[in-house]
């Protein structure tokens, strides 16, 4: 087919001059005396150890030096991630170091008692999980993680802010006294509800997530809220969402997490002794937190010294509390904090209904009159509130002239009996004196419709006595006097005469 080129045939040179030329090429380009492997080669190398002989030699060297070089740049990428994952604990406190690590202390499974054999270990670095909380920039950023972990999906959690930013900072200890709730506390793990994780949880995150957190969201999210239980299963989720929160911190492994577990197993067993315990003690729920947070910050303390014959292993032995919780052989006592907390909130709710009942007028005032600065809204709401009374006799009002606020006023009241409805129930003057009232009288019950002949009898001997009284200046003059007591009375207190027959 003259379309198809076909190659030509090629031939190995068999010639004596052409294998001769090949032998002596091909020894040039690869040198038979050098053994040096590119592998073993290095840029610090002296001249005289490389392989000096044609294109092999240059390939070689070439090879070596990039090797080298990538060697050494690896070596420093992995010096600076290093550096960067260990940045933020490097630059803790060394006491803050020696307290968190100590606090990781754990048992040796291979110590059998030998001297030479060591019964406690402690890690030369924190759990991967602490060294994650510490790189985070915000307690936003470790709420987020400690709330995504494994080990607190499935919990009914709420960490506290607060709590997280003290955590980010590697702060563990309670800050002034042992009993002071601050810091690392058993108060801070409470269980979840909608309120507080539509307000704190999706609102922060969505913010932390933007990067849209301000100075203001910062201090006012980093208070940290102390918070306790009510009932026995609140009780039982702190504790829990605590023990978890330990296991994150500290792994599972350490002593103390393993002394806490007792606690949680007998919440599943004896579920009913403490729910008894509620029943029984006020403030048990407090109570018992209080001696969890200060038998763990105990422990603590005596893990800040770095002194092995300063361990407090007995503070976090929760076996005798176990009993005399179940045995209800415990003396409950109201926690200082709380009788602090319970002070504010009596004062601020004072202080609300004092600002609330003082409201002026349009100039804001107080007490004053009805104009500027004085309490005209509160006028205007007062007759708002007030219902107009629909007697079945208009005649037990007062009269055209006759003023409410002197007749009934407190000088007129005094040694006069109020009189009394038929249900036994005392009369309200503005109701029966007005004819209307507010709706949030201390006399409402007494806001009748219908008054029958007795009751409008008591009233108008009582109005009438009133209205004399106000005529003559708060004097009884012209009322009758009193009748005498009768002879069974007289009798009695000695005042009766032998009359003679």
């Amino acid at each position: 087919d003259p379309a198809v080129i076909r190659a030509t045939a090629l031939e190995l040179a068999t010639d004596e001059m052409t294998i001769a030329w090949a032998e002596k090429h091909h020894n040039w380009s690869r040198p038979a005396t050098s053994t040096t492997s590119v592998n073993n080669l290095s840029i610090h190398q002296d001249d005289d150890s490389r392989p000096t002989g044609g294109m092999a030699c240059a390939v070689t060297n070439l090879v070596s030096t990039l090797h080298g070089q990538f060697s050494a740049d690896l070596l420093t990428k992995q010096e600076k991630a290093a550096s960067k994952l260990t940045k933020n604990w490097d630059s803790l406190p060394k006491v803050s170091q020696r307290t968190i690590l100590q606090t990781g202390i754990r048992e040796n499974p291979k110590y059998t008692g030998d001297d030479d054999q060591v019964e406690y270990l402690i890690g030369e670095k924190p759990t991967p999980e602490f060294m994650e909380i510490l790189q985070c920039t915000t307690g936003v950023r470790v709420k987020q993680y400690l709330h995504h972990h494994p080990r607190s999906i499935g919990l009914l959690v709420d960490f506290d802010t607060g709590l997280c930013s003290a955590l980010k900072n590697g702060l563990i200890q309670s800050a002034g006294s042992i009993r002071e709730i601050n810091n690392f506390s058993i108060f801070f793990c409470p269980p979840s509800s909608t309120e507080s994780y539509v307000d704190n949880g999706l609102f922060l995150e969505e913010k932390a997530r933007n990067d849209l957190l301000t100075e203001a969201d910062l201090l006012s999210f980093a208070t940290q809220k102390i918070r306790h239980p009510t009932t026995f299963w609140d009780l039982k989720l702190f504790y829990q969402n605590f023990l978890a929160l330990s296991c994150i911190m500290f792994d599972a492994a350490c002593h103390m997490c393993s002394s806490m577990t007792p606690v949680s197993t007998s919440f599943e067993t004896n579920a009913k002794d403490w729910v008894e315990c509620f029943e029984m003690y006020d403030d048990f729920g407090p109570w018992f937190l209080s001696e969890i947070h200060v038998r763990i910050q105990r422990f603590i303390a005596s893990r800040a010294l770095g002194l092995a014959s300063r361990i407090n292993f007995d503070a976090v032995d929760f076996t005798e509390l176990i009993n005399r919780c179940i045995n209800k052989e415990c003396i409950v006592v109201t926690p200082p904090w709380l009788k602090i907390l319970r002070i504010k909130n009596q004062k601020r709710r004072g202080n609300e209904q004092e600002r609330h009942g003082n409201r002026g007028g349009n100039g804001g005032g107080g007490r004053g009159g009805g104009g500027r600065g004085g309490r005209g809204d509160n006028k205007r709401a007062k007759f708002a509130e007030e219902v107009m009374c629909k007697l079945n006799d208009r005649s037990l009002l007062l009269k055209e002239g006759e003023e409410f606020g002197k007749i009934f006023a407190k000088s007129m009241k005094l040694g006069e009996t109020s009189p009394k409805l038929d249900a036994g129930v005392p009369m309200c003057h503005k109701w029966m004196g007005k004819g209307c009232c507010r709706e949030n009288c201390f006399h409402a019950d007494a806001h009748v419709t219908r008054i029958s002949t007795g009751e409008k009898k008591r009233w108008c001997i009582y109005k009438n006595k009133l209205c004399t009284k106000f005529k003559n200046k708060g004097r009884n003059v012209g009322n009758p006097p009193p009748p005498p007591p009768p002879a069974e009375a007289a009798a009695e207190t000695g005042t009766e005469e032998d009359v003679p027959p």
